[in-house]
């Protein structure tokens, strides 16, 4: 889905009513505000003044804008051998299964591991 072109007026009244509840947008911003729920396929909004059908609607793109919204892709973290490992890594791993590294090399760290 392409992403909807709002205007930063409208876009900041929009978070506005979402943290605090209260809006205040002008006769322009609400047919653009319309405009855009009707070429979403949301017909409902045809009383400009009308605050609560004005909130509803805002509500309505919010919820629309919300479902598209961007989410974090998990990232993987891949099983390394313990000579794939950089030293940073390799100390974490160590400390983790409760090897001392204080004062030794990478090759005394590996053969602690794997034994």
């Amino acid at each position: 889905m392409d992403r909807i072109r709002v205007s930063e007026g409208l876009q900041l009244q929009m978070d506005r009513l979402q943290k605090s509840g209260s809006f205040s947008v002008n006769d322009k911003q609400k047919k653009e505000l319309q405009r855009i729920l009707v070429s979403l396929g949301y017909t409902a909004y045809n009383n400009f003044r009308c605050g609560v059908c004005t909130r509803d609607a805002m509500n309505w793109l919010l919820a629309f804008q919300m479902r598209f919204k961007d989410t974090p892709k998990l990232q993987m973290n891949m099983v390394k051998s313990l000579d794939e490992l950089t030293w940073h890594e390799l100390k974490a791993h160590a400390k983790a299964k409760g090897v001392k590294t204080y004062g030794k090399n990478r090759e005394q760290i590996t053969k602690e591991l794997e034994s």
